[in-house]
């Protein structure tokens, strides 16, 4: 019997294992992988996990009024909680986009009214939309206005943060933020007599009819006031060279000066130049420009920060106004023979153009614009807007007359002037695009204007009230 039972075990044929004795599988074993085969048999049953959609945490513009014709930049923020990439479709009721993903640029139509600024986020297969509200009024419309206690005669200097500096008849130093509100002020020995300059910490530099130099920090307190220069006249705005120092002009002696920032002592970086032309200015490389006579020719110097010996020097005979520098380095300047010249940033001639025209008598040389052009007062027919590129002029003599300070360019090249007396905007093609606005009672005249490059155009008058316009403008390239 064993045997037989063995020989069958053998050949796979045994009979039913006895009770408590298994060959297969013990039983909790058993047990233990049906339930599991039962968990997986539901799984597969069991419907995959729903896609979420994404979901907004923010949408905004950055204003929601401009122009008509002007922009502002529009942004939202999404996230999808399953981990998908999102992705975001701008439309609008009117207008253009530039620029696409999170945050592009809106261009608002030419027309007035309310538009609606819709964003759709996608995560590839389902999307939600958020939108933002942007009214556009009519370029011109007042944005807002500060009163001060003494007349305006300077223009106002926007800087790059949004502050606006102006100062009053009696000294008064204000800085404004972008809603019109004022932030401090700061009082002076004397009245100003040139506008602020302010450096890119954000430190702002001025000089009163006195000719005190003073350093007022960002929060309106005085870091410095220099009085320990010698019998000095100063003749135009402090300028902030590529080395941080101060310089100062001194039309009378025909001297500059430069100044520690940290201090407002006097230092002596030009010690080897004599006989300076013309105020100095400031170019957008860093460098600072300063025509004078080498004992034979008028020559501008482009001076970075190592000092003259790093400079470039350009023949500038017969230099009557302070040059401009453009964006690329290249020089402007008038001449006694009422050319408007333009060298290269290595100082090699790019053009000279005549002019029929008779440049103004003020002491304000041509002017860069947020375009580009170069742009020249005339005494006689208004403005002249001349190409940095060829040298060709255009002038604006129908929309703007007897114009006597000079003017402000927007970055689509809209033209701010004072003409006869009130504020004027006109087209590139000479033909009106706003005002002319007249300053409020009892003041008699605007003083020069400022534009910035979202649209804004500031300007002041002599009643002692600052203005914000909202105008055109173009987005910045991308």
């Amino acid at each position: 019997m064993k045997k037989t039972l063995a020989f069958l075990f053998l050949l796979g044929l045994a009979a039913p294992a006895p009770a408590g004795f298994s060959l297969g599988r013990p039983a909790a074993v058993k047990k233990r992988v049906d339930k599991l085969d039962d968990k997986v048999r539901a799984a597969a049953r069991a419907p995959a996990s729903p896609d979420r959609p994404p979901v907004f945490s923010a949408s905004a513009a950055v204003s929601t009024t401009v122009a008509a014709g002007g922009y502002t930049r529009v942004s939202a923020a999404a996230a999808d909680p399953d981990g998908d990439t999102v992705t975001y479709v701008w439309t609008s009721t009117a207008g253009v986009f530039q620029g696409s993903g999170a945050a592009p640029y809106w261009l608002a139509p030419a027309v007035s009214g309310v538009y609606t600024l819709s964003c759709a986020a996608s995560d590839g297969s389902l999307s939600v939309s958020t939108s933002v509200v942007v009214t556009a009024v009519a370029p011109g419309t007042p944005k807002w206005d500060f009163s001060a206690a003494n007349p305006f005669s300077l223009p106002p200097v926007p800087a790059p943060d949004g502050t606006v500096y102006v100062s009053d008849s009696g000294g008064v130093l204000y800085a404004l933020d972008g809603a019109g509100a004022q932030k401090w002020s700061y009082t002076t020995a004397a009245a100003l007599n040139y506008p602020p300059v302010v450096s890119a910490d954000g430190m702002v530099y001025a000089v009163d009819s006195s000719d005190n130099v003073y350093a007022v920090r960002p929060d309106g307190t005085l870091k410095w006031s220099n009085t320990t220069l010698p019998a000095v006249t100063v003749d135009a705005s402090p300028v902030v060279g590529p080395d941080g120092g101060i310089y100062v002009y001194d039309g009378t002696s025909a001297a500059l000066y430069s100044l520690d920032p940290v201090t407002g002592v006097e230092v002596s970086t030009f010690t080897d130049l004599s006989g300076i032309l013309v105020a100095p200015v400031a170019g957008p490389n860093g460098s600072i420009y300063v025509a004078a006579n080498d004992g034979v020719d008028d020559v501008l110097y482009a001076v970075p920060a190592a000092g003259l010996s790093g400079s470039t020097p350009t023949i500038v005979t017969g230099i009557t106004m302070p040059p401009a520098v453009g964006a690329d380095g290249s020089v402007y300047w008038l001449d006694l023979s009422n050319n408007l010249n333009a060298a290269t940033a290595a100082g090699s001639t790019k053009w000279a153009a005549p002019f029929s025209y008779i440049p103004s008598l003020a002491d304000v040389g041509p002017l860069i614009g947020l375009d580009g052009g170069v742009y020249v007062l005339d005494s006689g027919s208004g403005v002249i807007r001349v190409s940095s590129e060829t040298g060709v002029g255009f002038a604006f003599s129908s929309s703007f007359a007897a114009v006597t300070q000079p003017a402000a360019s927007g970055r689509d090249g809209a033209v701010y002037a004072v003409s006869t007396a009130d504020l004027a905007a006109a087209r590139s093609g000479d033909t009106a695009l706003w005002g002319p606005v007249t300053a409020a009672p009892p003041a008699t005249a605007f003083n020069m204007p400022s534009a910035v490059a979202d649209g804004t155009v500031y300007a002041t008058d002599d009643n002692g009230a600052v203005y914000a316009f909202y105008s055109t403008s173009l987005p910045p390239s991308p």
